[in-house]
């Protein structure tokens, strides 16, 4: 096997084992990935990870603390000047599907690096588990909203896709409302916990550190996730524009790893209100090590 992931402008080479390497492929990825290995000197982690949060009371509102409680209710009062109303469907329909597929591919469409995960054979392909919806209207038009999986005993946000907000219009935006619907619902059916989704946990080189901090603020814990019948994989960094790597540890079951610009110092002061042990290490010290034992490998 050998596929190229584009993770929004950086690309990972996904192969099965280290023999399938060349030469060239240390110059053409950010990234090289050898699935179900465990392999000394590199990064080694789950495919991917899984932000779960424990439903322990009726609503987000009531679960946050301090200024992520404040946000969200002064958001519930900008949603009610705007006219902005929220509804469930039990059973996501193809006809609902496609309606939000065109307000994703908009949204997808206008970022830097759009990459579309979604195609109208997805809704087929998505029906192995059961789907529901919770979208956002306003004055009867559809804004789009979020597909949720049911796993029996929770609820997964899937996919999202709105409009963004001014923060003077809504405070929090459209997503954190649309993650409460599914929370409340959560609750009233007495489960005990809901999934805020997956990452790949190369944060810095794909997806911010700002959305690292907040699932980690409001109380999420991370969690392995197999994918397609992978369970591990090592990552080789080959280069990056970053100047630190960043591994912390004590939040569930794995270290989350953060490519940054600051120093060790600085991302122990960034990161002190959540308490998480850090080990940091040049990137670029690390690129020349991952570079060096994928030498002794390739023929």
């Amino acid at each position: 096997m050998r596929d190229v992931l584009d993770l929004g402008g950086v690309t990972m080479l996904r192969v099965n084992s280290v023999q399938e390497l060349m030469r060239a492929d240390c110059d053409e990825h950010h990234m090289i990935s050898v699935l179900n290995s465990s392999i000394d000197g590199g990064i080694v982690q789950p495919p991917r990870i899984e932000w779960f949060m424990d439903v322990t009371v009726p609503t987000l509102q009531q679960r946050f603390v301090g200024n992520h409680r404040r946000k969200l209710k002064k958001t519930y009062e900008q949603l009610a000047t705007l006219g902005i109303t929220f509804t469930y469907e039990k059973h996501l329909t193809e006809e609902s599907f496609l309606q939000f597929l065109a307000v994703y591919r908009d949204v997808i469409g206008h970022k830097e690096h759009p990459r579309f995960r979604l195609t109208e054979e997805s809704y087929a392909e998505l029906s192995d588990v059961p789907l529901s919806g919770v979208w956002a209207h306003r004055a009867g038009v559809f804004l789009g909203g979020t597909i949720v999986r049911d796993y029996g005993n929770y609820y997964a946000l899937s996919y999202s896709a709105y409009p963004q907000f001014d923060r003077k219009e809504l405070e929090v935006g459209l997503g954190v409302p649309l993650f409460d619907q599914v929370y409340q619902r959560s609750a009233a059916e007495g489960r005990k916990r809901i999934s805020y989704g997956m990452d790949t946990n190369m944060y810095g080189f794909h997806l911010s550190m700002g959305l690292l901090e907040y699932k980690l603020s409001i109380g999420c814990t991370p969690a392995p996730k197999d994918l397609h019948g992978v369970d591990s994989q090592t990552v080789f960094v080959m280069r990056a524009d970053a100047s630190t790597l960043a591994w912390y540890e004590g939040q569930g079951d794995i270290a989350l790893h953060i490519a940054t610009e600051m120093s060790g110092e600085e991302l122990r002061q960034h990161f002190s209100h959540i308490q998480l042990a850090q080990h940091t290490q040049s990137l670029s010290a690390l690129v020349h090590t991952h570079r060096e034992i994928l030498k002794t490998h390739i023929q």
